[in-house]
């Protein structure tokens, strides 16, 4: 075995915990490197940002992110750790952007000449194996020498202090791109009661023309019609914010029948971290918030590693309108970690809602908070009538662990966040039925 095989062979032991992830990531290796030529010509039509993505791609599939293991360099040198940690870090940074460039190109529609997004999984897994080193190393320096490291390879923006200005101020309904170009919120309107977007857009403009302001027209018609269809409401948690170097850890999700408000062919899963990464473990933050604990993890397959844990999350999301509470994160994690989710957005196969943008455009409540336990907790998802358990996709019952807040457990936030919606919407429907105004700011 010459040199370059041991490496990789050595970096295959450690980048993937089980036989099943180890080929996995082979076959997205081999996947990504059959777009490499894809990726060259959308960043010839492109350019910008993503200049130079391709040749970085090509890289990391000869030479993957991670330099070391536990400290000792992969090409079998005597190298300083504070200087691998520098490596790695820079390695990490340049990485990120290229990770950045290219998901923005994909969500803006400009990458129809890529066949799949299994690049842009490959290098998120890359990614988060490195960072795992990277903290690893990081402990052997102390964090003030990190921290140093990290300064002089991406320096910080120093963060100006401001001083409290009294009560805060109410929350815009519309962003000003959404003022200019309302086609989003109209179409998540028509996604929650069943519609075209166009018919939204039409009765938001005979109203405007009636002499009624955009911004209220735009509300008014959250409530003109019930809710409708069987929506997948789902909330995934993470060791992390970060999703190139945070796992997925807990994912639920659940049908959920807007006109009658019941859930149905609910799931919860657990999945795994790293080896590493379970001996660094899951911060304290974490485990507080979710209660979610390094040894509830320990032995499980991480979720990347797991194609039919990815199979399972897209049966369920395929063709339907999912829905999340700040669903960029959502969206971000699975962009970068399950086969298929990113193609089926692309196709529109896949169309998100935002409970969190729901609330921002429609609900009445302007300063009081749009987190999910504000939200859940105004429209009565967490009143003493609350669920404490749901249908089982397997035809039993999931009992749920909900108690009068929100619980930070994927299958428990799914559920308030589809009940809180739906209350909150019929709410506004009843106001329209009874000739009441519509759209009322309460602060």
């Amino acid at each position: 075995m010459n040199g370059a095989d041991r490496m990789m062979n050595e970096y295959l032991g450690q980048v993937a915990t089980t036989e099943q992830g180890r080929s996995e990531y082979l076959r997205l290796a081999q996947s990504a490197t059959d777009t490499v030529e894809q990726w060259r010509g959308l960043e010839g039509s492109v350019g910008g940002p993503i200049a130079g993505a391709t040749d970085h791609l090509l890289s990391r599939l000869q030479d993957p992110l991670r330099l070391s293991i536990n400290g000792r360099a992969l090409d079998g040198r005597n190298v300083a750790v504070d200087e691998l940690y520098r490596a790695t870090y820079t390695r990490l940074v340049e990485n990120n952007e290229y990770l950045s460039a290219m998901k923005k190109a994909w969500l803006e529609g400009q990458s129809e000449i890529v066949e799949n997004a299994s690049a842009i999984r490959l290098l998120t897994w890359q990614s988060r194996d490195a960072y795992d080193e990277s903290e690893y190393l990081a402990g052997l320096i102390g964090p003030q020498a990190a921290r140093a490291i990290r300064q002089q390879v991406k320096p910080s923006r120093t963060s100006s202090t401001r001083e409290s200005v009294g009560a805060p101020k109410p929350k815009p309904r519309l962003t000003k791109t959404e003022i200019a170009d309302p086609i989003n919120v109209y179409r998540e309107i028509a996604w929650l009661q069943g519609r075209n977007p166009d018919d939204v857009r039409e009765q938001v403009e005979r109203r405007i023309k009636n002499g009624m302001n955009q911004t209220e027209s735009i509300v008014t018609e959250y409530g003109t019609q019930p809710v409708a269809g069987v929506l997948v409401g789902i909330d995934l948690e993470t060791t992390g914010t970060s999703v190139n170097q945070d796992y997925i850890i807990d994912a639920g999700w659940e049908l959920f029948d807007m006109a009658m408000g019941r859930a149905f062919e609910a799931q919860r899963r657990t999945y795994g971290i790293s080896k590493q990464r379970e001996r660094l473990g899951i911060s304290r933050n974490i485990t507080e918030l979710t209660g979610i604990t390094t040894a509830d993890v320990s032995g499980r397959i991480p979720f990347q590693e797991d194609a039919n844990a990815q199979k399972t999350i897209i049966t369920a999301l395929d063709g339907r309108i999912m829905v999340a509470h700040n669903a960029n994160f959502e969206r971000s994690f699975l962009i970068g970690n399950c086969e298929g989710y990113a193609e089926a957005l692309r196709d529109g196969r896949i169309r998100i809602v935002d409970s969190m943008k729901v609330a921002q455009h429609s609900e009445d409540a302007r300063v009081q908070g749009f987190k999910l336990d504000d939200y859940a907790r105004r429209n009565h998802a967490l009143d003493a009538d609350r669920d404490m358990e749901v249908p089982s996709h397997d035809g039993g019952a999931i009992r749920l662990d909900q108690g009068e807040k929100e619980r930070h457990l994927g299958l428990e936030d799914a559920h308030i966040m589809m009940r809180a919606m739906r209350n909150q919407l019929n709410a506004l429907h009843s106001r329209y039925e009874h000739g009441e105004q519509v759209m009322q700011d309460v602060n």
